[in-house]
């Protein structure tokens, strides 16, 4: 086999330790500590539910194999496999097309973009994030040397085997035998302890757009609102809320935005966990 060029690097940040809030904690603990004495007087608000948009990605031949050659090394690994990310693809794949024609090698675009802010523009929200990158030239197995390389690197394998990550989107741009791969990994789970006062309490998760969240409390006795973030000073003000629902949990699926907050009524803290997408 003919042995060409291959460089790697790897980025990993974790946006979120368990029990997460949003970034402003200091604005936000006073809502938490705050609680209600008496009953809220909640009214139900209708907002839209149209989807938020269609995944039209379409994977190359080089990108499934680099997909699939990840999970196999993960299940020889006995780490679970990797779900398929259309979307974390469609922004890999960008990236890889971007470092391919502006010629440049980097976590780090020239205007200093890393993957969170690509992840960002894209609307996609997550817990934490890894990124793999691989520069291949004058290679006749691209995702064996791809995979092959990032295994020797430490850094590269962790984030490849780490347990944490739930996703996987993988994009190759290639030109004469020039490559370029990156490869975004993703955990789409808030685990959050949420501490409850006067029977409430509130969270709000760090999103990057409007997502499908999958909420689940381990308390089956919890009562789940959703609210614009402003309703809080209502709430603690004037003990009234109009909220876009209210559901008995353990499970629920709805539309989270930015701005909102999860209202939780409960004899005691409750521990909520949402997937988002």
């Amino acid at each position: 086999m003919r042995h060409g060029v291959l460089l790697v690097i790897t980025f990993s940040f974790l946006l979120l330790t368990v029990g997460c809030v949003d970034k402003s904690m200091n604005d936000f603990s006073k809502y938490l500590s705050a609680g209600l004495e008496e009953k809220p007087n909640i009214q139900i608000i209708g907002r839209s539910t149209s989807a938020m948009g269609s995944k039209n990605f379409t994977p190359s031949d080089d990108e499934l194999s680099i997909y699939d050659a990840v999970n196999e090394v993960r299940k020889a690994h006995n780490v679970g496999e990797l779900a398929y990310d259309e979307r974390a693809s469609a922004v890999a794949r960008a990236y890889s097309e971007r470092m391919l024609k502006e010629g440049f090698f980097s976590h780090y675009s020239p205007q200093g973009e890393d993957v969170e802010d690509r992840l960002k523009a894209a609307n996609i929200s997550y817990r934490a994030v890894g990124e793999n990158l691989a520069y291949l030239k004058d290679e006749n197995n691209l995702s064996g040397s791809a995979i092959k390389g990032w295994l020797d690197s430490p850094p590269h394998r962790k984030t490849m085997l780490s347990p944490m990550y739930e996703t996987l989107g993988v994009g190759v741009a290639c030109e004469e035998k020039t490559c370029y791969i990156t490869t975004i990994y993703l955990n789409k789970t808030f685990e959050v302890d949420v501490p409850v006062y006067g029977g409430y309490g509130f969270v709000e998760l760090p999103l990057n757009g409007r997502v499908f969240a999958q909420i689940e409390s381990l308390d089956k006795n919890t009562i789940l609102y959703i609210a614009p973030k402003s309703e809080l000073k209502n709430l603690e003000k004037n003990n009234t809320c109009k909220c876009y629902g209210m559901w008995r949990v353990p499970l629920i699926n709805t539309y989270l935005e930015p701005n909102d907050v999860i209202i939780i009524k409960s004899n005691s803290s409750a521990r909520l966990i949402v997937k988002v997408d």
